[in-house]
Parts: C-alpha cells; structure tokens; sequence
C-alpha cells in the first residue's frame, strides 16, 4: 500500500483545499455578532510535531484542531439561534470542549470543565476552543447547546435528526476528501460514543463480506498466541 498520500505534508495540504471547499458550502450567516458571543472560535493552523514514540506533542486537541477548520458547526447551528436576547457561547467552541472531553477520555464534563479552569492545565484547551479565561462556560451552557442542538457527541435526542446528520456529514465528507474512506463498504448509527448495544451483527452487507479475503489470518493469530502461551498452537 503506498503511504505517501498519507504523510502529514501532503494531508495537509489536501486539508487547506477541503477548508476552502468546506466554507463555500456551508455559509449561513450566524444571528449573533462576534461583540455578543462570550467566546470566539477561529481556526489557526497550528504547527504539529510528532514524537519518535508516536505521541502528538501538545496531544489530539492540538492535532485536531491544527488540522480542521470547525467554522461549518456554527454554519450549521446558525438557524436555532435568535439575533435577539442575552449573549451566548459561540457554539464552535462548545462543540470543541465535547470533542476534547471525549477525545481526552474525560469521565464526564464536571470533571473536564475543572481542568478547564485550571490556569495552567486548561490552558491549551481554552486557547483552542477560543474561550477566555474570563468567560468560561458552566456545565447549563452546554445544556443550553443542548436544547438548541444537542451535544454533537452524546445528545442526538436533542439536537434534531437534521442538524446532527449535518455536522457528522460534514466530517465523514473530509474523512473521505482525504482518502481515508473507499465507501465500499461503510455502516454507522452516528454516535462517536460507547452505547453499550450488547448486538454485534452485521445486518446490511452478508454477500459484501464474504468477498473480503483474509490473507495470513491463521499465521498472524498463531504468532500472537505463541508468546502468550509459551508452547506450540
């Protein structure tokens, strides 16, 4: 398989054209002006290192959002919110901090927003979320988002079949801007979170699957059971 495609360089660069394809689609004017949003996101291309280990300095919150422009989110939550009334959080940056709670694998949100208050801990998080550190959100803000479109990681009920299959679109049309995806054989039920279903099966794509080969199976599980066991398989 030729990784070349694949190298950071020229993922990129694929990126930066996706950003300006991304925008042009989604330009839905939001309500509210910058002067009446309590936090402000806007996408810097940040710079991005890569460890001999394998780890992403400054972790997956600064290699997301280093990446991917999220300006569509407020594209797309712009018709549940009014031109008039109090000011609100800009709902790109919410929509951040639940990707980075989820991301950083944070139990719940009472607990991530308490490093999010840490001035020195939660720093990189506010900073790419585009929140200041004197108008940090609670956790009724994000109910707030909520009731107007749902947390894009774990309230669908909420948010409306629409607006969600909105942004979970848009991602998956990047994924596959990108050469990630060959759609040949592709099946979600949209969450990007456990939902603890005890069914396993695959109910769409029995003829698909069984043209899917398995080369080197039998060798690769023996190789990883022999150290294990200690004896011959």
């Amino acid at each position: 398989m030729n990784l070349f495609p694949f190298h950071l360089g020229n993922v990129i660069k694929k990126l930066n054209q996706i950003r300006i394809t991304i925008n042009h689609q989604h330009q839905n004017p939001f309500p509210k002006t910058k002067e009446r949003l309590l936090s402000y996101y806007s996408f810097v291309p940040r710079r991005i290192k890569i460890k001999p280990s394998g780890e992403i300095q400054g972790g997956l919150a600064r290699f997301v959002t280093s990446l991917i422009d999220f300006s569509f989110v407020r594209s797309i939550c712009a018709s549940a919110y009014s031109p008039i009334g109090g000011h609100a959080h800009d709902p790109v940056s919410l929509f951040l901090l639940e990707l980075f709670r989820y991301l950083e694998k944070f139990p719940d949100m009472k607990s991530f927003l308490s490093i999010l208050r840490d001035e020195e801990k939660g720093k990189h998080y506010r900073l790419y979320a585009g929140i200041s550190p004197t108008r940090l959100p609670c956790e009724s803000d994000f109910t707030n988002l909520s009731d107007r479109v749902g947390s894009a990681l774990g309230g669908r009920d909420r948010l409306g079949e629409e607006r969600y299959h909105q942004i979970f679109q848009v991602l998956v049309e990047i994924t596959k801007l990108l050469g990630l995806l060959s759609f040949s054989i592709l099946s979600t039920d949209g969450t990007f979170f456990p939902s603890y279903s005890h069914y396993k099966g695959c109910t769409y794509f029995c003829e698909e699957c069984k043209s899917i080969e398995f080369k080197g199976l039998i060798d690769t599980v023996r190789r990883r059971i022999l150290p294990a066991c200690g004896r011959q398989v």
